[in-house]
């Protein structure tokens, strides 16, 4: 497994899009050359077209893009803390996750950055953040009967990044 990062430098928010989407770019490039082509399949999971064999997965956060590229199923989150993760707690932390609380903003961070990486990786249409169940040590993630490794790769009390691969 691998992981590319690059900077999105953006002068004003109308750009934002098409600032990511150069910084997805410059990554593809970097990973597989300028041949490669980025498609999306009808769920919008991300692949290279003709690279069967690679899986890849893309986050972008304020400031950053990241793309991790493996043999097998991965999922990336790159997030930055934010308030409102406390106000729609209730909505994304399964009932065991709420009666190990009350969480901390960090916890939250990473519950949610956990469980958007796990949704990547699974690339099940109808999976809701909800299902995705976060371990007490935060190692590790399941959903319908599946677990994932979880592993941080970014802790800092500014941005949590996230990388969920099936156990």
């Amino acid at each position: 497994m691998k992981i590319y990062t690059s900077d999105i430098q953006c002068q004003s928010r109308s750009d934002r899009h098409s600032c990511e989407r150069e910084a997805v770019n410059r990554l593809v490039i970097q990973a597989f050359g300028t041949e490669a082509e980025l498609c999306h399949n009808a769920d919008g999971k991300p692949y290279i077209n003709g690279r069967p064999e690679v899986h890849i997965s893309i986050s972008h956060s304020i400031d950053q893009c990241l793309l991790a590229v493996s043999d097998t199923p991965i999922g990336i989150d790159s997030e930055t803390a934010r308030t409102q993760l406390a106000r729609i707690a209730n909505r994304f932390l399964t009932p065991n996750e709420i009666a190990r609380g009350p969480h901390t903003m960090s916890e939250l961070l990473k519950m949610w950055t956990a469980k958007e990486a796990v949704f990547k990786c699974a690339s099940v249409s109808d999976l809701v953040i909800s299902e995705i169940e976060v371990s007490a040590t935060m190692d590790y993630a399941s959903a319908r009967g599946i677990r994932y490794a979880v592993r941080f790769i970014t802790d800092t009390p500014e941005r949590v990044t996230a990388l969920a691969s099936i156990i």
